[in-house]
């Protein structure tokens, strides 16, 4: 072997040996750069997270979403899709609905009361308008003034309360706030005619606010008897007209609530429907006759 071809293995194995620490050097700085990107934002860790996560079968997926498309459009085509119900659709009233529904607009109509009347004390001034309700409990009877009120209740639950065991109460209602409620109960207290009136004045004194005496009858030929007037509560919003008549066997109660009135014109209206409301009641007591709106402006105006 001359010294030529000795000369050029030489370079040859040189240049391997170059080319090996070449790459080396490669590896080790690649290496280092994935620590230095590991430590500095965690990159690796993220990349083996999501690495760690089902891999989607775009396939598979493609495949479903064709199925699906197919299905439609067979449905379709074979008009067996079903239509989706309106998500605000109003749920239909259960029949226990429908028969309290019946119940409550043939109540309306005993009692001739229109739902849709809107409240006005002048549609009130002919006493002989006002509807008559009678019924076989002791004198449990009045006349009410209906053509003001839009709604009207009926309680019968018989159980014990505050004043005796209640027997019945109707209440009625009208668009603006006003109250009217006839209520009786068997009396269950044991008491004289005496006790009894000054146990109840002083039970309506604290129900109601601010209230006066109008009449106190502890006793007389006609039982016990209270007339107080006063506010509902403090705020002074509604004024209270409070009738009881108390004999040996029941408690009858009448509870007039009006709004406030606006004007002296609505005051008078106002007093005046309540004195129909006294006078026309059965376990009132009154003498009086009912008089017409004319004849009440000449004394009160």
């Amino acid at each position: 072997m001359d010294s030529k071809s000795v000369k050029e293995i030489i370079l040859v194995a040189a240049a391997c040996l170059i080319a090996g620490i070449i790459c080396g050097l490669v590896l080790m700085f690649t290496g280092l750069a994935d620590g230095v990107l590991d430590g500095l934002f965690g990159y690796r860790a993220q990349s083996e997270k999501f690495a760690e996560t089902a891999p989607i079968n775009f396939e598979e997926s493609a495949s479903d979403e064709y199925a699906a498309a197919s299905s439609y459009d067979d449905d379709y085509e074979a008009g067996e899709l079903e239509q989706a119900s309106p998500a605000a659709a109003a749920e239909e009233p259960s029949p226990e609905e429908l028969q309290e529904a019946d119940d409550h607009a043939a109540l309306l109509k005993d009692f001739a009361i229109d739902p849709n009347t809107t409240e006005d004390y002048g549609n009130c001034l002919d006493p002989a308008k006002y509807k008559y309700y009678g019924s076989d409990i002791g004198e449990f009877s009045f006349f009410y003034p209906a053509d003001l009120f839009c709604d009207v209740m009926v309680d019968d639950t018989q159980d014990q309360r505050d004043y005796g065991m209640h027997m019945r109460t109707i209440t009625f209602y009208g668009s603006a706030g006003t109250e009217l409620s006839y209520s009786v109960y068997r009396r269950t207290d044991g008491r004289s005619l005496d006790d009894a009136v000054e146990t109840v004045h002083d039970f309506e004194n604290s129900i109601f606010y601010d209230l006066s005496d109008v009449l106190v009858a502890a006793s007389d030929d006609k039982g016990g008897r209270l007339v107080l007037t006063g506010t509902e509560d403090s705020s002074g919003q509604k004024r209270v007209y409070d009738l009881i008549k108390i004999s040996d066997e029941y408690l009858y109660r009448m509870v007039s609530l009006k709004p406030l009135y606006r004007s002296d014109d609505e005051r008078l209206k106002y007093a005046y429907v309540t004195e129909n409301e006294y006078r026309m009641c059965g376990f009132s007591g009154s003498a009086k006759q009912p008089r017409s709106y004319s004849e009440y402006l000449e004394e009160n105006d």
